[in-house]
């Protein structure tokens, strides 16, 4: 088999951390909210990296996603 690309490896580790983010959020509501609390803080603090602020709001997509049950 061969390796994925790094292009489809970020996507399938961004898909899988946003599962597990709702796994940890069944298991302990609020959670998911907190982290992405935590994620709008990192945002921030990475001002002026777009490319930083642009990987972390994707993943904070697919978190509140994932957690609000939207399709």
């Amino acid at each position: 088999m061969k390796v994925p690309d790094s292009t489809t490896a970020l996507y399938s580790l961004n898909a899988a951390y946003a599962v597990l983010v709702k796994t940890l959020d069944e298991q302990s509501p609020g959670f998911g909210d907190k982290l992405l609390g935590n994620l709008d803080k990192v945002y921030e603090q990475n001002k002026g990296q777009k490319s930083s602020q642009l990987a972390i709001a994707q993943i904070g997509i697919i978190v509140k996603t994932l957690i609000s049950g939207q399709d």
